[in-house]
């Protein structure tokens, strides 16, 4: 019960955003879901792959524009290059990790 109301609040919040996005606000959540994807290897995080669909599916319509070949893989892949290179040192990857823990905890079972 608890996931679903989450997923609806995320969901709606995202597709609310969506309607009235920049491009700075896709980019913002490109970065976000780059981050979610990266944490699962870096961090040891279990991401809720159900509410990340959710949200990818919300703000870009479809989870392949966020794949290898999809419309948004080369910002996908940029930001996780970038996200590789700030977890090379001890303290990246804790600062990292903090943040992603904090900021997009809705992520994370």
């Amino acid at each position: 019960m608890k996931r679903s109301i989450l997923a609806a609040a995320i969901t709606i919040g995202l597709a609310a955003s969506a309607n009235t996005a920049s491009a700075m606000n896709q980019s913002d959540a490109l970065e976000n879901i780059a981050s979610v994807m990266a944490a699962q290897e870096v961090c040891g995080f279990t991401v809720n792959q159900d509410i990340l669909q959710i949200a990818v599916q919300s703000t870009f319509g479809s989870v392949d524009s966020v794949a290898p070949g999809g419309e948004h893989w080369p910002e996908m892949r940029t930001n996780m290059s970038r996200i590789q290179m700030l977890t090379d040192t001890e303290s990246g990857r804790a600062s990292f990790c903090a943040r992603v823990r904090s900021d997009l905890s809705a992520f994370f079972d």
